[in-house]
């Protein structure tokens, strides 16, 4: 078994012993997918956490990595009522929008 540990005493507050700016990446992975990229060769557009305001995601080893200041309930992509999301398999084929629980 492997462990680590991250000090962050620096920046917590004087007052508060338990921070609130800590952060946790959600990573989604497909099943049946295969080469993920973009239509536009351009950064990773569609995914949010509350269905509105986009979020930055990047595709690493096939899978998709979001940045989050704390757990979120929800993934959305491509959700809006005009979307500009761009994600693409190895056959150019777009993904479907979708709403996932995060576990």
């Amino acid at each position: 078994m492997n462990g680590g540990m991250a000090v962050t005493s620096d920046i917590g507050f004087k007052n508060n012993v338990h921070l609130n700016n800590k952060k946790g990446d959600v990573v989604i992975t497909f099943q049946y997918a295969n080469d993920l990229q973009t239509t536009d060769r351009q950064k990773l557009r569609g995914f949010s956490l509350d269905g509105k305001t986009e979020v930055n995601a990047v595709i690493q080893n096939n899978k998709f990595v979001i940045s989050a200041n704390s757990k979120p309930a929800y993934i959305y992509y491509g959700c809006k009522p005009f979307t500009d999301a761009n994600l693409v398999n190895a056959e150019h084929l777009s993904a479907s929008t979708f709403k996932v629980v995060v576990q």
